[in-house]
């Protein structure tokens, strides 16, 4: 039996309620900042979790990062002085002024960025953009050389910069930067400022490439534009078994830093042909990028990862990361084997 018209539209109605009008689910789709999915915060849930300060809506509550909400008022208050000096004519209160009409101009646009803003107000929303968005600033500036060394002995802060979790939308960053750091800095750009960072939360050895445009969807997303080959690739996952480091070097394979490369997380075989009766000698070459270990070496690994997860951008580091997982995977195995022959 047929179905009637009014049974349809009630079908479409619900539809509609489950996944909105047109413009909802476009904006389903918009949101750069997430909370990272369980299935991998559950595998290192201090990965994402901030340690000291607190960037954005989404860690605004918890209890032990509030305790840097003072500190972080003395970053603002000596940015927004240092900036006054080069602005004559202006007072304190004129030049916070037009930064905050320039950040809560694009309040709307700026909600659209999180997938969950926790419900704050637009003035709350707006007051906590221009104080992130200024003590990030000030960190940089005043805790962070060009050489991306650190000034502190506490080395979380910048690490709590780029947690997928703790982010703020890098036009709201550029906003509040033209409005103070490009005073006295007039010939650089927001992204040539954040290198420091952004070197010292690097995850390969060698210097980052970096445009001057700022169309990036926040701090973390502009280190992920870092590790962007120059032309487009095809990042896939093999279905066939990858030979792992211990099996390439009983075949003969030597492995080098992939020092000279267009793109920093590029891996290549050089496989030389030998004509001559030493055939034997000439062993294949495999080229890989120089990994900077440290103890936040997972973090910005896992953030990286989850934010290619959530977002459009393509998985170049799930892809470097799933090869160096199969190059260690039979390691393991044999050092698990030599352990058991070794108690027997």
């Amino acid at each position: 039996m047929d179905m009637e018209s009014g049974d349809v539209n009630i079908i479409v109605q619900s539809l509609l309620d489950c996944v909105g009008e047109e413009s909802n689910i476009t904006k389903a789709i918009s949101p750069s900042i997430y909370m990272a999915p369980s299935t991998l915060r559950n595998l290192s849930p201090s990965s994402f979790q901030p340690r000291v300060v607190s960037i954005g809506p989404l860690h605004r509550a918890d209890e032990n990062l509030k305790l840097f909400e003072g500190r972080k008022a003395v970053y603002v208050q000596s940015l927004w002085r240092h900036s006054k000096l080069y602005q004559e004519g202006q007072t304190f209160t004129q030049m916070l002024t037009t930064c905050v009409k320039k950040v809560a101009g694009s309040i709307k646009k700026i909600k659209e960025c999180y997938a969950d803003e926790r419900g704050y107000s637009d003035i709350d929303l707006a007051t906590m953009m221009v104080m992130d968005a200024s003590f990030i600033l000030q960190f940089i500036c005043s805790r962070l050389d060009d050489s991306g060394s650190y000034k502190l002995r506490d080395s979380y802060v910048p690490y709590d910069l780029v947690l997928l979790e703790n982010q703020i939308p890098f036009f709201v960053l550029n906003d509040v930067f033209e409005c103070t750091i490009s005073k006295f800095e007039k010939d650089q750009s927001l992204t040539e400022f954040i290198r420091p960072l952004l070197k010292y939360t690097n995850l390969i050895e060698g210097k980052l490439k970096l445009g001057s445009h700022t169309n990036y969807d926040h701090i973390l997303g502009c280190l992920h534009r870092c590790y962007k080959p120059k032309s487009n690739i095809r990042s896939y996952f093999p279905r066939s078994t990858i030979h792992s480091a211990v099996e390439l070097d009983r075949a003969g394979v030597k492995f080098k830093p992939n020092e000279i490369v267009a793109w920093p997380l590029a891996m290549e075989a050089n496989l030389y042909r030998c004509s001559c009766i030493f055939w034997f000698l000439c062993k294949p070459t495999f080229r890989m990028p120089t990994l900077r270990i440290n103890h936040f070496t997972e973090l910005v690994f896992r953030n990286l990862i989850a934010y290619e997860q959530l977002s459009t951008v393509q998985p170049y580091v799930t892809s470097y990361a799933r090869a160096m997982d199969m190059l260690m995977m039979w390691l393991d195995r044999f050092k698990q084997k030599v352990e058991e022959r070794i108690e027997i």
